[in-house]
């Protein structure tokens, strides 16, 4: 959940994209004792990840895929997820991302310093975000089809 991030930490400002109750975002704005947040409501995914550093998927439900970790990685923003669901075959451990159980929420702490204290951290993870995104372009999977229907005709 969004409220375990340790938002104490210097530099680390949280935006969250998409429309909560407005109980949980009182909430989550309390937790962060005056630190950054900024609840956006929908936002257009291409603005979204041009203004952030890393996502957080805090999925609380067990997601069968997670569309939003490839939009990520399209734009070549890493990611952070709960280990729900298929959110774990899809962000690759210390290249793509990083996984934690959405119990534990020292583990999502941890990642998140990971990526503070470590330069050019952001920048690797997202390259190779970018680059694993590329498999589920369009094209691969058109190709992917036509190549069966030739083959099954």
């Amino acid at each position: 959940m969004i409220e375990s991030i340790n938002l104490c930490m210097p530099d680390v400002e949280l935006y969250v994209g998409g429309v909560g109750d407005e109980q949980y975002e009182k909430k989550v704005k309390q937790i962060a004792g005056g630190k950054p947040v900024t609840f956006l409501g929908f936002v257009d995914p291409n603005s979204f990840f041009k203004t952030v550093d890393v996502l957080i998927v805090p999925s609380v439900w067990h997601e069968p895929f997670g569309r939003v970790v490839i939009e990520a990685y399209a734009h070549s923003v890493p990611v952070i997820a709960a280990k729900r669901g298929g959110l774990p075959e899809i962000v690759h451990e210390g290249s793509t991302g990083f996984t934690y159980d959405p119990d534990n929420s020292e583990a999502l702490n941890e990642h998140v310093e990971r990526f503070r204290r470590q330069e050019g951290l952001v920048e690797k993870m997202g390259k190779r975000a970018y680059e694993e995104a590329q498999k589920y372009a369009m094209s691969n999977h058109v190709g992917a089809y036509t190549s069966f229907y030739e083959e099954v005709i």
